[in-house]
């Protein structure tokens, strides 16, 4: 009898080895959400507006362009002022640019934890006006070779649009860009100007019909 539960014993091990090298393996994880548009083409600003047209968000009407975007400007001065971010309003636009306190490190395109913050303020201002475009422009300082720069350039906006995107962006909103060098906002002579030209700067439009004449009237000196 002992032999006999010995070779019981044996057997019974031998099935549960066999069943843990049968089991299937767990499914990788997804990878995360990438911008639609990776890098500005042609016809990148066309497929946004055919991408939002078919998500069924309705464009701004022309008459009420000017009020959307002054809620729009006043959130962002409330929120992004004293977080790193400059605001600036262009026409019916808004324009956002990381200050030197939060810029990028030299060849690096990581978003440091102040960088971060700040972004998910400009992320919840923007899932709250949802009909905003959403341009991101990287730029470096003249350091490096012209196409390492342009390199860098597409990555930190890349990182930028992912971190926003991971907040729960819609990706097709987007349009990216690497500037690389050629767009200095500061002299590349001092260790502070290079700080600032290591930036990324962030545009935001309003979602419109663009047969809308009471829009283009709105643009009229």
């Amino acid at each position: 009898m002992r032999g006999g539960w010995a070779f019981l014993s044996i057997m019974a091990v031998s099935g549960a080895l066999a069943g843990c090298q049968t089991a299937p393996l767990a499914p990788a994880p997804a990878p995360a959400p990438t911008p639609t548009y990776s890098m500005a083409s042609t016809d990148a600003a066309a497929l946004r507006v055919q991408a939002m047209q078919k998500k069924g968000v309705a464009p701004i009407p022309g008459r009420e362009v000017g009020a959307y975007m002054d809620g729009v400007e006043h959130d962002l001065i409330s929120d992004l002022l004293d977080h790193g971010f400059s605001v600036t309003r262009v026409g019916n636009s808004v324009h956002l640019n990381m200050e030197r306190d939060i810029a990028f490190a030299p060849n690096s395109t990581a978003i440091g934890p102040d960088a971060a913050s700040a972004l998910k303020r400009l992320a919840r201002i923007a899932r709250e006006h949802d009909r905003l475009l959403i341009d991101i422009t990287g730029h470096t300082d003249q350091a490096g070779t012209a196409e390492a720069n342009r390199k860098v350039s597409e990555e930190r906006a890349r990182n930028v649009a992912q971190f926003l995107i991971d907040q729960g962006l819609d990706g097709k909103r987007f349009i990216l860009r690497g500037a690389g060098a050629r767009e200095p906002i500061a002299s590349n002579r001092t260790a502070e100007g290079r700080a600032q030209n290591r930036r990324v700067e962030i545009k935001l439009s309003p979602f419109t019909d663009a047969k809308d004449k009471s829009y283009r009237r709105s643009f009229a000196p």
